[in-house]
């Protein structure tokens, strides 16, 4: 459990006098029941939280100069009202029998906002969410990834049907 406030947020971050990507490996939050990041800042780490056969809530985070900026695999996990920008990966998951929650969080400003290599499911509900500006792709999905997500009700910056689809790999 790592809880800050509103206004006196925790932060993670490198220790060295010029931080870079992945100075750092992870938060890893595995095997685990309840886990709970809120008002906290990830920065400069290879991946902000990693969620793997546990249940977490992350929630009012930022992360942002990772490599990618949370990943889960099976895992329950609401990912409620972060930010994440200036990562490669904004969010990374392999559901294997996940259920996700990623509901209002910003997207943006990643090189990639989202990127299911495979084996996600139905089980994972993405909504509210603000997915633009990520200088590759919005949605990047890999080559293993065989069922389709569903990504309605999100922004992604663009009413343009045509716009959309193009910020989807």
């Amino acid at each position: 459990v790592a809880v800050g406030e509103k206004n006196r947020v925790i932060t993670f971050t490198s220790g060295r006098p010029e931080p870079k990507m992945k100075d750092w490996t992870f938060i890893m939050i595995s095997t685990n029941k309840d886990s709970l990041l809120e008002y906290c800042t990830v920065e400069y780490a290879f991946t902000g939280a990693q969620v793997h056969y546990s249940s977490a809530t992350i929630r009012n985070c930022l992360f942002r100069r990772n490599f990618e900026g949370v990943r889960f695999s099976t895992t329950a996990v609401d990912i409620l009202n972060c930010d994440f920008t200036e990562n490669y990966y904004g969010l990374r998951f392999e559901a294997n029998g996940s259920r996700a929650n990623v509901l209002r969080n910003r997207i943006e400003g990643n090189r990639y906002g989202i990127f299911p290599p495979g084996r996600g499911t139905q089980t994972m509900k993405f909504e509210q969410n603000n997915i633009m500006n990520n200088t590759e792709f919005q949605v990047y999905f890999g080559d293993n990834q065989r069922v389709d997500l569903e990504f309605r009700n999100n922004w992604w910056g663009s009413a343009d049907p045509a716009a959309i689809v193009a910020g989807f790999y």
